[in-house]
C-alpha cells in the first residue's frame, strides 16, 4: 500500500523557487521530489537536504522521455499527485505531467496556444478582443514596411523580453538570426530557443504597460494584484523592465476594473478554465485596454514577494491548492503598497565593485545580489540580472514616489573594471 505522497518539482538547472515550494509542500504534509538539468554552472542548492529525492539529468534542459525515467524510477510506495514547474519553458511538460498523475491543470494544447504568441494574438484578434494584427516576420513582410516605428518584433514563442523590441532597432531580418543562434547557444535558456528562428511582426502597442496576477477557478478568474511597470528602456534587441510599483499609479480606478474585466474575457475567449496567471496588457486612453502576452506561470523578480505584501496571499500557495484541488482561501488585501526594482549588468564586463547604499528612509524589505566582484558576465544580448530590491513604500506619500523611484536606480552601486 502507498505511504507517502508528494509533488514533483522541475527544476531548470537547480534553480526555479525550488526551496519556497519545498516549504509550501511541507505545510500540507507533502514531500518533495525534484528532477532537475544539469546546471550550467557550478551551482549547490541549500535546499538539497530538504528534499526527499533530487535527481539531475545530463541536458542543460529537461524533456519528457526524463520525466517519464524518473517517474519509473519511484519506489512502489510513492504516489506523486501533482507536477509543478516555474520555469516558463517547462510549462507544457508540466501540463502532460499533471495529465499523467491526474492532476488539476490546462491541457497542453492551452498552455501551447498562451505560450505562442502568434495563436495567442490571432485567437484575441478573431473574438473581437485585440485590434492587433500579427503576421511572421519574412523578408518579403519587412521589405512593404514604410515605417518600422509603428511595428514591434518578439519571438513566436520565447522568454523573460529576450528579442523583443520595436522593429526600427533592426536594419535587416538576417539580424535576427545572429541573435538566434546566441540564443540557442545560451546555455541558461537551454531547451527554450531550438531549430530554425521564429519572429513575428505585430502593430506596435501604445500605452502603459500592466502585470495582473491572476489565479483561475472552475473558468473563474480572480484577479489577486496589478502592478505597473516603470522606468522600461530598450537595450539591444532587448526591453529591460527595470521597475514596478504594487498597485499602479497611472490608471484611474475605473480603468483599473476595466483592465480586470478585459483581463478575464481574454481568459474566458482562450478556454482557460484552470491555473495561475502573469498576464502583461497595456492601457491608453484613446485604445482602451490591450493584450500584449499571457503567461501560463508564476511572474518573476519580487512579484510572489510584492503580491504578497500588497495582496496578503502567496501565488505559490495558490498554484498548488488548484493543482491539487484543494479550496483556495479568500483573499483580503490591504493597503500596503510596494515598490521594486531589478538591476541589469552590462554585457561581457567585469565586476570591481558591487555595493548597496544604505540609510533610505523608506523601508527595504528585501534586497538580492545573484553576482559578486570579480565575476565576468557573459557576452550575450539578453537581460543580465545582478540583483533586485523590494521597498515597502506604504507611507510614501503619493506626489513623492516619481522622486523615490528615481533614487532607487542607484541603489546598488556598481563599478566595471576598465
Amino acid at each position: 500500500m502507498n505511504s507517502r505522497t508528494g509533488v514533483l518539482i522541475l527544476s531548470h538547472q537547480l534553480l526555479s523557487m525550488v526551496a519556497p515550494l519545498q516549504q509550501q509542500l511541507a505545510a500540507r504534509g507533502l514531500e518533495c521530489y525534484v528532477l532537475s538539468s544539469r546546471p550550467s554552472r557550478a551551482l549547490t542548492p541549500p535546499w538539497q537536504d530538504r528534499v526527499s529525492q533530487i535527481e539531475i539529468t545530463d541536458g542543460h534542459a529537461l524533456t519528457m522521455q526524463d520525466i517519464a525515467a524518473c517517474l519509473a524510477r519511484l519506489p512502489d510506495e510513492v504516489t506523486l499527485v501533482a507536477c509543478i514547474s516555474v520555469w516558463d519553458g517547462y510549462r507544457e511538460l508540466m501540463a502532460q505531467t499533471n495529465g499523467l498523475l491526474g492532476a488539476t491543470d490546462l491541457d497542453v494544447s492551452c498552455v501551447t496556444r498562451l505560450r505562442d504568441k502568434l495563436t495567442m494574438r490571432r485567437w484575441l484578434h478573431g473574438d473581437g478582443l485585440s485590434r492587433v494584427q500579427a503576421q511572421p516576420l519574412t523578408d518579403a513582410l519587412w521589405q512593404g514596411i514604410t515605417d518600422p516605428s509603428a511595428f514591434f518584433i518578439k519571438p513566436r514563442t520565447g522568454l523573460a523580453s529576450f528579442g523583443a523590441f520595436r522593429a526600427d532597432k533592426l536594419d535587416q531580418p538576417d539580424q535576427l538570426d545572429t541573435l538566434w543562434r546566441q540564443a540557442c547557444a545560451d546555455q541558461a535558456y537551454a531547451g527554450v530557443f531550438e531549430g530554425e528562428p521564429e519572429f513575428i511582426i505585430e502593430d506596435l502597442i501604445q500605452g502603459t504597460e500592466y502585470c495582473f496576477e491572476v489565479i483561475v477557478t472552475k473558468g473563474e478568474a480572480q484577479v489577486l494584484a496589478v502592478h505597473e511597470k516603470i522606468d522600461m528602456h530598450q537595450q539591444g534587441f532587448t526591453v529591460l523592465e527595470n521597475a514596478c510599483v504594487c498597485p499602479p499609479v497611472s490608471v484611474q480606478a475605473e480603468q483599473l476594473a476595466q483592465g480586470k474585466t478585459f483581463v478575464t474575457r481574454c481568459l474566458a475567449s482562450l478556454e482557460v478554465t484552470t491555473g495561475l496567471f502573469h498576464i502583461e496588457a497595456k492601457f491608453a486612453e484613446r485604445q482602451g485596454w490591450e493584450m500584449v502576452e499571457i503567461n501560463p506561470r508564476i511572474g518573476g523578480a519580487y512579484i510572489l514577494e510584492s503580491t504578497r505584501h500588497h495582496a496578503g496571499v502567496d501565488l505559490l500557495s495558490l498554484w498548488l491548492d488548484s493543482l491539487l484541488s484543494r479550496p483556495l482561501q479568500p483573499v483580503q488585501p490591504s493597503n500596503r503598497r510596494s515598490f521594486f526594482r531589478v538591476f541589469f549588468g552590462q554585457s561581457g564586463r567585469t565586476l570591481a565593485r558591487i555595493q548597496p547604499r544604505n540609510g533610505a528612509e523608506v523601508p527595504l524589505l528585501d534586497q538580492r545580489l545573484f553576482v559578486q566582484e570579480g565575476d565576468r558576465l557573459p557576452q550575450i544580448e539578453r537581460e543580465i540580472f545582478i540583483g533586485q530590491a523590494l521597498w515597502d513604500i506604504s507611507a510614501l506619500p503619493h506626489h513623492n514616489f516619481s522622486d523615490f523611484a528615481a533614487s532607487t536606480a542607484h541603489h546598488f552601486q556598481v563599478e566595471y573594471h576598465p
